[in-house]
């Protein structure tokens, strides 16, 4: 299976795509080892990597250089375990999954003319005895933390046979700076330790990252402590000594419990994609890495154009399948290290983590051409239809930066795409304030609290509003000010909503105005005799600022 470096060096101009080739026996040689466990595969892997290694050296290109260093480092510990290790066959595969998706976009071009298939995970990734490797249900990354230095290694070896990825630490005061690096899904602490007790400790745990489970081990029988424990929430206590089968069955069961209330908590029902809530706790780990190594972090806020009139023309069923149509393209093309969360209607965000806005909007490019070329289909309903989606790129300036401007600036981006004709992508630096008039909003309400955060959200995504506290004012800020939009509260005692609404509808310089009423009726015997006026849309109190600002959005695209 070996390839010689001459070989590759024949056609200077080709040697990528000669090293795709190289790259792709790489993957199939791990294959064959997680099937059939012979060492001659391995040699395979060794042997390749060092030629990709010596290629693009000689070629300088260090940084994917340096990924072929790094897995050949890892497939030599597997060389020489001398048991089978699912962890470090699974670490092999996450190495070669990254240097994967450098090939793809190093070979991009040549993908995009039909000259070569792209690595997609629909090849080796997806095959049943990776999966063994890769979808263990219930393994995970462990943190051991105990002052016992023997047990430390003891449990270390246990689970990383099990396959788990483990870190360990004798001491407690590392335990935060690990927790906040890394991926923990549970923490097996020792209850009392010279510097700080077991509940100290797990108190920190808790504060930062509560979603950790936590297990405490300990020598001490004292039924008191169990009590304790039981009380302030930890997940487990066994004693010592224990049975190396106990300890495994402990956190086996509690991963299962965690990964069911993660998949309900952070896995959006509909699409599968990540929600929003579980999106707050991943831009807070990842500012942090941005905050100490420099990385660059981007997002993207992602909607299918017109995908409410999809709704309207083929029912609520054909348009769920289009989200969840939509939602599946989106993870198949995005890289391993990108994530995607649904925040709500027909409106996606991509984290890109380690990356700039430029390379985030190359990503979202090579998407955007497999899915318009796409034609999404559902039997049942025998509809076939075409979709085109609106983008918009924001990246963290400074690690101070807090979320919600992060993604406000995205949002500003997502919104001049579709202000410009949709189906295109735009960054936020490249934003021309100038050069869109902003729109105007005038509103018919009272001047409270909710009116001024409503205020306030429109005013940050870049509108003009204005308030209206009685009819007499409503009519000559319309004529002063022409709005684009008029929101108007139907159940103010100071307006007549039925003439307001011919006045708005029929004044010649405000034909252009849209109208939203507002009302906390859940049903208004008037409502269709406002919309045969021309109403264009009714929101029912109460509101979230998010509704009403994707209401009036949609009305001003």
């Amino acid at each position: 299976m070996t390839i010689t470096s001459e070989e590759l060096i024949v056609h200077k101009d080709n040697y990528i795509k000669t090293q795709y080739k190289v790259f792709t026996k790489v993957l199939d040689s791990l294959l064959d080892y997680t099937l059939f466990k012979t060492d001659n595969y391995i040699e395979d892997i060794e042997n390749n990597l060092n030629i990709l290694n010596k290629v693009f050296s000689e070629n300088n290109m260090d940084g994917i250089s340096y990924l072929c260093r790094e897995c050949n480092d890892i497939i030599l510990n597997l060389k020489h375990a001398k048991d089978e290790n699912k962890s470090l066959i699974y670490d092999a595969l996450l190495c070669l999954s990254k240097l994967k998706n450098t090939f793809n976009e190093l070979i991009q071009p040549k993908i995009n003319s039909n000259e070569i298939e792209p690595l997609n995970n629909n090849d080796w990734e997806q095959s049943t005895w990776v999966q063994e490797y890769t979808n263990m249900t219930y393994t995970g990354n462990i943190l051991i933390v105990d002052d016992d230095l023997l047990l430390l290694a003891i449990l270390e070896s246990i689970f990383r046979k099990e396959g788990y990825r483990v870190f360990v630490s004798s001491k407690p005061a590392e335990v935060i700076e690990i927790i906040e690096e890394q991926k923990i899904d549970v923490v097996l602490l020792d209850l009392i330790m010279p510097e700080k007790n077991g509940f100290e400790v797990f108190s920190e745990i808790k504060s930062i990252k509560p979603e950790i489970c936590v297990i405490f081990l300990t020598a001490n029988t004292k039924f008191e402590d169990k009590v304790k424990a039981i009380k302030a929430g930890v997940d487990g206590y066994i004693t010592k000594p224990f049975q190396e089968e106990e300890v495994i069955a402990n956190v086996e069961s509690l991963l299962k419990k965690a990964n069911i209330q993660r998949t309900s908590i952070f896995h959006d029902s509909l699409t599968g994609a990540f929600t929003r809530k579980y999106f707050k706790q991943r831009f807070n780990e990842e500012r942090l890495k941005n905050m100490k190594d420099n990385t660059p972090l981007s997002v993207a806020f992602l909607d299918i154009d017109y995908f409410k009139k999809i709704n309207d023309t083929y029912g609520h069923v054909f348009g769920d399948y289009i989200l969840q149509a939509f939602a599946q393209k989106l993870r198949k093309y995005i890289r391993d290290s990108d994530e995607l969360y649904r925040f709500g209607g027909d409106e996606f965000l991509i984290l890109f983590t380690n990356t700039t806005q430029q390379d985030s909007y190359s990503v979202l490019e090579r998407i955007r051409t497999h899915i318009e070329g796409h034609v999404f289909s559902l039997d049942e309903i025998n509809e076939k239809v075409s979709i085109s989606f609106s983008a918009g790129i924001s990246m963290l300036d400074n690690p101070n930066e807090d979320m919600e401007k992060l993604l406000d600036k995205a949002d500003k981006a997502l919104y001049l795409s579709k202000e410009t004709g949709r189906g295109k992508t735009t960054i936020r630096e490249k934003i021309n304030e100038t050069i869109t008039a902003k729109k105007k909003i005038l509103i018919a309400d009272e001047i409270n609290i909710i009116g001024n955060l409503i205020k306030s959200r429109l005013i940050a995504l870049g509108y003009s509003v204005t308030f209206a506290k009685n009819q007499n004012e409503l009519m000559e800020k319309l004529d002063e000010l022409s709005p684009d939009l008029v929101l108007l509260d139907i159940l103010l005692p100071q307006f007549n909503v039925a003439d307001t609404l011919k006045k708005i509808l029929n004044k010649d310089n405000n034909v252009n105005s849209k109208v939203i009423l507002v009302s906390s009726k859940q049903k208004d015997a008037q409502l269709s005799k406002y919309f045969k006026l021309g109403v264009h849309d009714y929101i029912q109190k109460p509101f979230s600022l998010q509704e009403i600002e994707q209401r009036i959005r949609r009305q001003l695209q």
